[in-house]
This record gives C-alpha cells, sequence and structure tokens, in this order.
C-alpha cells in the first residue's frame, strides 16, 4: 500500500475514535466556555468573568445544548443492553476455502499415522558450539 494511502486512513482511524468518544462535543464545550468568559470580561473582570462561567449557575445556550446532547448521547447506552441478540449457526457440508483441483491432497492418506519406535536413550544433547 502506498504510504499516503495509510497516512489517510491513520487519519480516518483517529477522527472515528474521536467522534465516537464525544471529543466533538468537548470542542463546542470548550468553544462555548471561551465565548462566556470573554462576554463576561467585557462587563466584569476577568477572575469574575472565570467563576461566573465555571459556576453552574450562569449557563449560556451553547452550554445548555451540549448538556441534551451529552444527556441524549448517554440514554441509547441503557437501552442497548435490553436487546436480545440472537445468533443462529448453520452448518454447511461444503468447504469455504478450497485447493485448486490439481493441488488437491488425499486427506485419509494423510493422517500423519502413529509412531512405532521408542525415543532414543539416552535423550540427544545439544552440542556446544
Amino acid at each position: 500500500m502506498r504510504p499516503a494511502f495509510l497516512k489517510l486512513a491513520r487519519c480516518l482511524a483517529l477522527l472515528a475514535v474521536f467522534l465516537l468518544g464525544g471529543g466533538h462535543m468537548a470542542v463546542w464545550q470548550g468553544v462555548a466556555w471561551v465565548r462566556m468568559v470573554a462576554d463576561y470580561a467585557q462587563e466584569t473582570s476577568i477572575a469574575r468573568a472565570v467563576v461566573e462561567t465555571f459556576d453552574g449557575n450562569h449557563a449560556c445556550p451553547m452550554c445548555r445544548a451540549v448538556e441534551r446532547e451529552n444527556n441524549q448521547q448517554k440514554q441509547p447506552a441503557t437501552q442497548l443492553a435490553l436487546v436480545k441478540v440472537a445468533m443462529i449457526y448453520v452448518a454447511t457440508d461444503g468447504y469455504v476455502f478450497t485447493t485448486p483441483a490439481g493441488d488437491r491432497m488425499d486427506l485419509q492418506a494423510f493422517h500423519g499415522g502413529q509412531r512405532t519406535e521408542r525415543p532414543p536413550t539416552p535423550p540427544p544433547r545439544v552440542m556446544p558450539g
């Protein structure tokens, strides 16, 4: 495979993990906090703006939207536990993977056989060197 394709595949995989893990909501929450601090800092001091941003009593519409979305994403996880998965196994007589006709080997001839000779006494030793 080409290195550019592998790099793209890795980036897409990381993006998928980021989105599935809720990273996009963390980004939106961060944007909301920065906007809130900037808005509150126009009316009061920076220290007071940070306190009002993170005290939980002054949530902006964007913060409420992020919170609603996070709550909606958590609810289906509890419902998935109730889903019953039925797996059905159907036995087949054929093989899924076969070799070309000319390369077939008689399986009854390839049984490995039973060894009848006794192991050497004393057992062989590894020669140093």
